[in-house]
């Protein structure tokens, strides 16, 4: 299927800093899109990632998850500070891999998923 980046929210995992995340998405307008093979549709994109170094190449990779931010949020408060559960939640809700580079010698950002 082909989806929008405007059609999945993305938001930042713990590590991640909000400002490099915040200058990296400026940069897309959310019409880019990408093929993605699965079963079901990504809601949300958790950003594990992020090196900004505009107008040097940049690049984001995160996890495709079949639940919405607020979600995955209700989730992880369930869950708390139990590491290993988080990790279990964390698989069960993921259903692809994506990468997004843009800068440096690319003229459009460079989205890869599956």
């Amino acid at each position: 299927m082909r989806l929008f980046l405007k059609e999945v929210e993305p938001f930042n995992l713990n590590g991640v800093d909000d400002n490099q995340a915040a200058l990296f998405l400026r940069h897309l307008s959310g019409n880019e899109s990408f093929e993605f093979s699965s079963e079901k549709r990504p809601k949300s994109i958790a950003l594990h990632t992020v090196k900004y170094k505009h107008p040097r190449l940049c690049s984001a990779h995160g996890w495709l998850l079949s639940v919405d931010i607020n979600t995955f949020e209700m989730l992880s408060n369930q869950i708390g500070s139990d590491i290993d559960l988080f990790q279990q939640m964390l698989k069960e809700v993921t259903i692809g891999n994506i990468g997004i580079d843009l800068g440096g010698d690319l003229s459009n950002p460079r989205i890869y998923a599956h």
